[in-house]
């Protein structure tokens, strides 16, 4: 089978060729740099998967995101039902079994990507929930470069290919992301300090906990999750989004008798089976969420920083 880039390189298009990626996570920004490596003359975009699905251009390559309206050469992604309407692309690396876009990139064409394999790795592991407090704060430095500057990504992105992180405190050791450290650090330094102690010292079996940081910058919600992962059944945050909506995001561990993707569509969301997210409108979608996990046989508590 012939390889995305391979692919992308006899398709005819650009230069430059125009990649649109996930910008709000280490998976898309490591699938960019993928392509980056194999492929010259590359621009890249970045979006929320909302803003993909909308999207009325034709791609290049789509990583990590829902297929756009305007279709794609290369559509790359591991989230399931992710395609919505009758657009297409002409090569799908698609697997909703993969741990990340990234790992679907490296495993359909090692030979294009060498030296990325522990970045992969990484990514992968992140991108299945399994993040310490280093690549939270990474997160949360990429999550406020998204909402304030994105096109400052793109350095992100070079950077990942230079230093080729292969742990979480290579993340944070990204000269851009340390700058945005800083920045978080003086802007919310003492919220997020409060957000990183967060406790929960009741009994996690059968429980459901939902930290408010609805006045709190978006960006934090990251921070909060990875300080309580493994502390209960089902774990959120639910934080700023537009006027009166919320932004959940929702993680829930195996064996709990309801999952985060579950949740989250149950709103029009989506995500990973236990790592996924939605946008509430007002107060009875959040009324409506906590009844819901109750339905499940949770109990709730609802904790502030």
């Amino acid at each position: 089978m012939v390889g995305p880039s391979e692919f992308l390189r006899s398709s005819g298009r650009g230069p430059p060729l125009k990649i649109l990626t996930h910008g709000e996570d280490l998976d898309g920004l490591v699938s960019a740099a993928l392509l980056v490596q194999s492929i010259e003359d590359v621009r890249v975009s970045f979006a929320a998967p909302s803003e993909a699905l909308v999207s009325e251009r034709e791609w290049g390559a789509v990583l990590d995101l829902p297929l756009p309206r305007g279709g794609a050469e290369v559509w790359v992604d591991h989230h399931p039902h992710r395609r919505r309407g009758t657009s297409r692309a002409r090569l799908e690396v698609v697997d909703p079994n993969a741990r990340s876009a990234a790992e679907l990139l490296m495993r359909s064409e090692p030979d294009e990507h060498p030296g990325m394999g522990a970045t992969v790795e990484l990514t992968s592991r992140v991108d299945s929930g399994e993040l310490g407090m280093e690549g939270a704060r990474f997160a949360a430095a990429v999550k406020r470069i998204f909402r304030t500057r994105r096109t400052r990504l793109s350095r992100v992105v070079d950077e990942i290919l230079r230093v080729r992180p292969a742990e979480e405190g290579d993340l944070v050791g990204l000269p851009t992301i340390k700058k945005e450290l800083e920045i978080i650090r003086s802007e919310a330094g003492d919220l997020l300090s409060r957000v990183e102690k967060i406790r929960f010292r009741g009994e996690g079996d059968g429980t459901a906990i939902l930290v408010d940081l609805r006045d709190a910058p978006g960006y934090l919600g990251v921070v909060a999750l990875s300080t309580l992962t493994g502390a209960a059944d089902l774990i959120g945050t639910i934080g700023p989004s537009s006027g009166e909506a919320y932004r959940v995001s929702l993680r829930s561990r195996g064996g709990s008798d309801v999952t985060a993707l579950e949740l989250a569509r149950s709103f029009g969301g989506g995500g990973h089976r236990h790592a996924a997210g939605a946008r509430l409108i007002g107060q009875r979608d959040l009324e409506a969420l906590v009844a819901r996990i109750r339905e499940a046989g949770l109990r709730v508590e609802i904790l502030r920083p």
